[in-house]
């Protein structure tokens, strides 16, 4: 490579409030509030939802506790209660069909932890009704 075809290094220090401030100028958006969120991904002791290709996470806020699942383009959500420890623990939904073909009579086992922070915006129109919410 010839030495004045060196590719070009920078650095940026953006700040995320400014960032999205103008972000939201430019999309049209009004900052929401913002919330904490203990994350806890869930599988078998043999990893059976990775192995087939699904992802299950328990969501722990202010808002309560909810189970999300993932397996390719499926998404499915159940608030819940109690911990989870069984496909049976859940009320009859299509998440619990879901979990008992995947995992059977196998116990769930936190295998991941992460807390995370969110903040919601609403997407406006003209006459300021919101049209969709996104979630940061």
């Amino acid at each position: 490579m010839p030495p004045d075809s060196r590719p070009l290094r920078a650095r940026f220090r953006l700040d995320r409030d400014e960032v999205l401030a103008r972000a939201g100028q430019l999309l049209g958006w009004v900052r929401g509030p913002s919330d904490q969120l203990e994350v806890t991904s869930l599988d078998t002791f043999d990893w059976r939802l990775f192995r087939a290709g699904a992802r299950l996470s328990l969501e722990e806020g202010r808002q309560g506790a909810r189970l999300l699942w993932w397996r390719g383009s499926e998404r499915l959500l159940l608030p819940v209660q109690a911990p989870v420890r069984f496909a049976t623990d859940l009320p009859t939904s299509t998440l619990r069909r879901r979990l008992e073909e995947v995992a059977g009579i196998r116990a769930l086992l936190p295998v991941g932890r992460a807390t995370v922070r969110r903040r919601s915006a609403r997407v406006v129109d003209r006459e300021g009704k919101t049209v969709a919410t996104v979630l940061l």
